[in-house]
This record gives C-alpha cells, structure tokens and sequence, in this order.
C-alpha cells in the first residue's frame, strides 16, 4: 500500500456511484516438486506402453525366468517349458595358451565348447551338457531363451588379466581337422584370433570386474530358424558335436557369444553356468507331454525391446534384472 492512504473504503455519498476497489493479485504457492523414482526415460516408456529396460533385458534372461516360458508371436501348437543349467570351471593358462569359450544353441543338451592349446594343436577341451534336458529326451526342441554367468572366484588380492568377449548376430563356420578327433584346423583358430582382437563388437573386461559376476544374455538372430523345432539329437562323441556345432552355427537360430581368456601371470579361476529354456516337444503317450501348454498372447513390443538391446549392444554385461509382469 502506498504511504499516505488509508485502508479503509471511502464514504459514498448519496447520488454518488461507489468505484470498484483496485486489490493486489493473491500471491500463489509454487507446486510443490515431488521426486520420482522412475526415471525420465522410464516414465516416456511407460506413458508410451512400452516396457523399461529392465523388464525389456528379463523378458530374454534365461537365469532370471525360472521356469517360466518365454512367449514368442506367432507360435503356434503346444509344448513343455524346459528350463535346465550346466555349471562347470575354467581356468587361465600361466603359460602363455588362449583358452576360448564358445556358447552355441543346438538341438541337443550340448551347448557350449572349450578350445584351448594342447602342444602343437588346439583341440576340444570340455563342454557343457544340459544334464536334464538329455534325461527328459524330447522328440523335438526349439530355443526359447539362454544366458551366460561368469564370476572369477580367485583369491581377491590375485585377480587380474582380461576378458575379451564377441556377441554375433551372424553364423559362424566351424572348421575341424579331418582325421584328428578334437583338433580344431589352424585356420580356424587364427579366425578366432583375429576376430577377438580387431572385431569392432568385442568388448573387453577386466579379471577384477567378474570378482561379483557378470551375465551376458543370447537373443534370437534367424527368426524362422527360432520358432522352428529341431530333431532332438542325444547322442554323445565327438564327431557328433562338431556335427552340431557346424549345422547349428550355420542355422543361427541364436547369437554365439565367444569369451577369449588369455594367458595370466597367476592363475584365474571362473566359475561358469548357461542357463537355457527350450521348448520341449514329447509324444502323446509320454507323462511329459501332460505338461504341455498353449501359447498365450504376447505383447510382441516386449519381446522386440529385448532383442533390439541385444542387438545395438552385443557382448555387454547386463544388469542383474529381475522378474516383473507376465510372461
């Protein structure tokens, strides 16, 4: 209010007209801000009916879905989920040897390969078996979902050198030496050599960094090849394997993610698990096919957001995502 004037209303005389009163505009509170534990992105994915990265990553995690089927579009004819886990170890070489694992869907229980050097050669050094997918035995298997965990369990104050990996979306031609069970050829070697060190997908980690573990989730590259069942193959040996592992590599119903461990100075224990879910196809006459489900809707906007993260990532760590909505 202005110095000199009164608060009051002046008096209005008879005959006179009393002139509206000119008042200050009420001050307004600010809202108040409230913060959200959805991030920005996460709130746009939302409000846009898209799922968030999270749940985008643990529609393809195969560790994290239990026994949960992954639902896939336009699939049609029942099956039986199959969720099944290989563990085993691998350990650096001290003297100078590379050590490779190859993680490779095929129609069998047999899923990944170490190759490391054995004098002059480098041969096939021990495999993954998908124990109770082989007990189960269906008549036919397609991929569902499969997912590599690696933790370095050495001793703390030891961990050290590196860990090159490459996630492809693209086949890879296996080459074995005719006659020599085992030998993988020198070229093929040297291929793999040469794609760990100068590929631009590889990613590279330190010994150090798997101390808590890390995950590295496969994702559907050949969609026809994907949603096709396969001959279920339980047999054993070697000349089988490299069978599989060509005809697979070629088919690429899956991405093949290799993991380069190189020599280290002291020796590096890793603990290794491929988590896998299939689905299982059994003759009506077997107890296993009373567990037989249909395929349900999908949200196929779900189930593309996991593979496009796999695809412009290939070979990243990802998050330990949980479980969250329908399957």
């Amino acid at each position: 209010m202005a110095p000199g004037t009164s608060s009051k209303r002046p008096r209005v005389l008879p005959g006179q007209t009393r002139l509206p009163v000119e008042r200050p505009p009420k001050r307004v509170k600010p809202a108040m801000r409230v913060k959200s534990k959805v991030s920005r992105k996460g709130a746009i994915a939302k409000a846009a009916g898209q799922p968030t990265l999270h749940a985008a990553l643990a529609y393809h995690d195969a560790s994290t879905r239990g026994s949960r089927a992954l639902q896939v579009p336009d699939v049609v004819g029942s099956f039986v989920t199959l969720p099944t886990v290989s563990r085993s170890e691998l350990s650096t070489s001290t003297s100078g040897a590379v050590k490779y694992l190859i993680v490779q869907w095929t129609p069998s229980h047999r899923r990944g390969i170490v190759i490391e050097q054995s004098g002059a050669n480098w041969s096939y050094a021990s495999e993954f078996n998908l124990s109770h997918l082989l007990d189960a035995n269906p008549t036919s298997l397609r991929p569902m979902a499969m997912t590599v965990k690696i933790r370095n369990s050495s001793q703390a104050d030891t961990l050290q050198g590196v860990i090159r990996v490459l996630q492809m979306s693209e086949p890879l031609e296996w080459e074995f030496n005719t006659g020599l069970t085992g030998i993988v050829s020198n070229a093929f070697k040297e291929e793999l050599d040469g794609m760990l060190n100068s590929h631009p997908s590889v990613k590279t980690y330190t010994g150090a960094s798997f101390a808590s573990g890390k995950k590295f989730i496969m994702h559907p590259t050949t969609m026809i090849e994907y949603k096709s069942y396969k001959q279920f193959d339980n047999s054993s040996g070697f000349n089988n394997l490299a069978t599989l592992l060509a005809e697979s590599g070629l088919a690429n119903p899956m991405s093949i993610t290799i993991f380069q461990f190189p020599s280290t100075t002291v020796q590096q224990k890793y603990d290794l698990s491929i988590h896998a879910i299939d689905a299982g196809r059994f003759p009506s006459n077997v107890l296993y096919s009373n567990l037989a489900e249909q395929p349900r809707p999908v949200n196929s906007a779900q189930f593309q957001s996991g593979v496009n993260i796999q695809q412009q990532s290939p070979g990243t760590a990802m998050p330990d995502v949980q479980m969250s909505g329908s399957s």
